[in-house]
């Protein structure tokens, strides 16, 4: 990761790694007319063979198939890209591609730093003249969430906990919302934490399955989208509530389970009645006194953070139309499902244990 203090700045560093070399831009047509034609010019300007390659907004599809074209990337030494789902759709799913440069515009650094199972070289750079401390804080609430899935999860696979990892990233954590009756003065300080937090969350496969991840990638194909992971995360966070207040849950059968999964996740309903089943035969739904010490814990860090993005950063409430409605019961679906499948186990998957009929 590496700071840059404009465009031109930017431009110049990949131009000295990759003098006069053949350079694809890959953007959104809506970054093109903000910033990519001006960054364009400037590669142009220092000797690259720049191109550009557009594609409109979350337009996965367009994406692939420009992609899908023989040899297109390999025909550069770098590609520049300045949108972190186009990032994380790369890496995700191609094994083939030059050197990344990924250009950080936003506060959104959520999941940039995973590179999957994508060996790809990718070199970081930051700029940020102005950094968005409502973002910041939803980024902490999500990775929060994520360390009690963590623990839900290791819990119920039956596995110790890696306290290094474990305690490097609540330690983070904690500094985080040790310092957030301060944000607005220490934004650079807690955003400095953040980005170790990231780098640390991203380094445990298990981080791409917890509840709220998954969900995000039920809703939008799309692991993720930073709204999204937060508005599921408000919702899972009162389910673990009441699933430690042993509050009754509404009844499901495996069927009617298996139904849902097998609706959301695109996949048939016999492979997800038996991977709910071979789940069901492995976890052990036993949670410790000391796992759930630790769980309450964190669910009080996360309250507080979620305190002050709602207090500090008030929003004016949307008014309930039939989209926002779909969204919505959508999105309660999908959490229902999020701890359904091998992969991700979390504490959703206790809850629907504790639902289930037999």
């Amino acid at each position: 990761m590496e700071i840059v203090f404009d465009f031109n700045n930017f431009t110049h560093k990949i131009c000295q790694k990759l003098p006069f070399s053949n350079i694809l831009l890959l953007m959104t047509d809506i970054e093109y007319f903000e910033f990519g034609n001006s960054i364009f010019n400037q590669f142009l300007s220092k000797g690259a063979k720049a191109h550009v390659a557009l594609i409109k907004e979350d337009n996965f599809n367009q994406l692939d198939d420009l992609l899908s074209q023989k040899n297109l990337l390999l025909d550069f030494r770098g590609v520049v890209i300045f949108n972190k789902q186009i990032l994380c759709h790369i890496l995700g799913g191609l094994t083939k591609i030059p050197k990344v440069f990924y250009l950080q515009l936003s506060s959104d650094i959520y999941g940039i730093f995973d590179n999957g199972k994508n060996q790809v070289e990718v070199e970081r750079y930051f700029y940020l003249p102005n950094k968005n401390a409502c973002e910041i804080l939803k980024i902490f609430a999500v990775r929060t969430l994520y360390l009690i899935d963590y623990i839900f999860c290791q819990a119920l696979n039956k596995n110790p906990l890696d306290s290094q990892f474990f305690s490097k990233a609540k330690r983070l954590i904690v500094s985080g919302v040790t310092n957030i009756n301060d944000c607005e003065k220490k934004l650079d300080e807690i955003f400095d934490i953040l980005i170790k937090l990231e780098n640390v969350s991203t380094q445990k496969e298990e981080s791409k399955y917890f509840s709220a991840n998954v969900t995000c990638y039920l809703m939008k194909n799309n692991f993720y989208h930073l709204q999204t992971n937060y508005l599921a995360s408000k919702k899972i966070i009162k389910e673990y509530k009441n699933l430690l207040l042993n509050k009754k849950q509404e009844k499901i059968d495996l069927a009617q389970r298996a139904r849902l999964v097998s609706y959301f996740s695109r996949q048939q309903i016999n492979s997800c009645l038996m991977s709910l089943c071979n789940q069901m035969e492995k976890i052990d739904c036993d949670i410790s006194l000391i796992d759930k010490q630790e769980i309450i814990t964190l669910l009080k860090i996360y309250n507080k953070f979620v305190y002050k993005i709602e207090k500090g950063f008030p929003i004016k409430p949307n008014r309930k139309d039939i989209k926002s409605k779909l969204f919505s019961h959508k999105l309660n679906m999908c959490i229902s499902v999020c701890g359904d499948t091998m992969l991700s186990v979390n504490g959703m998957t206790l809850a629907r244990q504790n639902s289930l009929t037999f």
